[in-house]
């Protein structure tokens, strides 16, 4: 990895080392918006179901990072992938 970072930075100058960061920056708030509105949907989800402590906000967080991930993370890793491609 080091010689990675050295490769880039004779090749590309620093900003190569943020070659593909536009997608992450522009996905920043459709993912924080994603899990957390999952997480509280989930949340008041299971208090109405009398569900309440560690475990049931453990599995809300849990379920709302996969949201998160499926939704968000995916499409993103895919563009940043593409615009570094697309970039060589």
């Amino acid at each position: 990895s080091v010689h990675c970072f050295i490769r880039t930075i004779k090749e590309r100058g620093p900003l190569g080392l943020y070659r593909g960061g536009a997608s992450w920056i522009v996905f920043a708030g459709p993912r924080s918006a994603v899990r957390f509105s999952t997480f509280q949907f989930m949340s008041e989800k299971a208090c109405s179901r009398g569900w309440h402590g560690s475990a049931s906000d453990t599995a809300c967080g849990f379920f709302a990072g996969v949201m998160e991930a499926v939704i968000c993370q995916v499409p993103n890793q895919n563009i940043a992938i593409k615009m570094i491609h697309d970039q060589s």
